[in-house]
């Protein structure tokens, strides 16, 4: 299934010319997730995966799971603005370009009927881009729709052992609401 969840987030940057921009982010979210249809394996209270359960241990279905993840991020990204190669400077519209790396702290529990465990909060480099589209409404404020994603290195965020789905993404999209200080 897919769930939605909810961030929260500051940023702050230069503008180096119209092409050109840096900011740094500081975010905040949650999200909850349940298995995949294709994941029919068993999972044990010590973390191990089995295709049954295994006499004398106990455990649940992955289907039988639902993990809340809560996260935070530092990071830093670089804005091309490509629309400006092609449009005239005093255009109010911007397309943005920016790869972007950070610091993130993920924190997740599992949950079933009779069975909840909190695991310790795990730390990723998170490599990632977004895409954004914007429009400047006044000399000072500015609007962009961002997509995104951000692929964490090391150990799952969502803390399932890797088997066949060994991807690691955040994927989001929002709403930028931007206040430019001028020269």
């Amino acid at each position: 299934k897919t769930h939605v969840g909810a961030q929260f987030g500051v940023f702050g940057g230069y503008q180096f010319s119209r092409l050109l921009s840096v900011e740094a982010l500081a975010t905040m979210g949650g999200q909850k997730q349940t298995s995949l249809d294709c994941d029919p394996f068993w999972l044990s209270t010590d973390g191990e995966f089995y295709y049954a359960p295994v006499l004398g241990k106990q455990g649940h279905y992955y289907r039988d799971l639902k993990a809340k993840t809560q996260w935070m991020r530092l990071g830093v990204q670089a804005n091309f603005d490509v629309l400006s190669l092609i449009v005239t400077p005093d255009t109010k519209w911007s397309v943005n370009l920016s790869p972007q790396v950070s610091l993130v702290s993920t924190r997740t529990k599992h949950q079933a009927p009779d069975y909840s465990h909190d695991f310790k909060r795990q730390w990723h480099l998170g490599l990632g881009a977004q895409a954004a589209v914007g429009y400047q409404i006044s000399q000072y404020i500015g609007a962009q729709l961002y997509g995104g994603f951000t692929n964490l290195t090391g150990d799952r965020f969502d803390n399932i052992p890797k088997h066949c789905h060994k991807s690691n993404f955040i994927y989001e999209a929002g709403l930028k609401v931007s206040y430019h200080f001028n020269k």
